[in-house]
């Protein structure tokens, strides 16, 4: 009785190996995602998704960091309403977006809405921080240099337009803007159009 109770308690753990060996699925063991990429499992296939900051190449491979593509000098040529007053201007000047660290989808962008940095504490341009994915920026909703008669830039997405597109020398996108300076309150949104130097 007992050489039997043996027998079956091996032929169902045998059964049991067997049923969730044939369950689980091996389709990532042969597939290159490149350097920055992960296979995910599906059903009957496989989907290579990039890490955060980075896309497909030509060979579909997760090699590209997609920050790479925003970094330089552009021209910008911005048209800002004030939703206050309810006037448009247009403002015409340069930025440069580059990376400061490490992380592949974070970008700064230098002299944005070209600021008056005479209240802030520093003499260099500000520097709004975006995350971006493949053909998208976000920013980082932050404020920048207040004081103590001055609020400081509160600069955001504009709601409903937080993409960018480029074609590698040309790029679009939208940001909404608020600041309080002697007591007159500022709130604006803004639409830049660059053009690569």
């Amino acid at each position: 009785m007992r050489m039997f109770r043996i027998s079956l308690l091996t032929i169902s753990l045998t059964m049991g190996v067997f049923l969730f060996n044939s369950c689980s699925n091996n389709n990532c063991n042969n597939v290159d995602c490149g350097e920055f990429g992960n296979c995910v499992e599906l059903e009957e296939s496989t989907l290579c998704s990039c890490n955060a900051g980075y896309e497909k190449d030509d060979e579909e491979l997760c090699n590209i960091k997609s920050a790479l593509k925003f970094l330089g000098t552009w021209s910008a040529t911005e048209t800002r309403f004030n939703n206050n007053t309810f006037t448009e201007e247009t403002l015409e000047y340069t930025i440069t977006i580059e990376q400061r660290d490490t992380i592949a989808n974070r970008i700064f962008l230098s002299n944005l809405g070209d600021l008056d940095n005479a209240t802030c504490t520093f003499s260099g341009a500000i520097a709004p921080l975006a995350t971006v994915s493949v053909s998208s920026l976000s920013f980082v909703k932050a404020t920048y240099c207040p004081s103590a008669d001055f609020s400081g830039y509160l600069i955001e997405n504009l709601t409903g337009s937080d993409t960018i597109s480029t074609d590698r020398q040309g790029l679009g996108f939208n940001y909404h803007m608020v600041f309080t300076r002697d007591q007159e309150v500022f709130d604006v949104d803004c639409t830049v159009v660059l053009e690569k130097q």
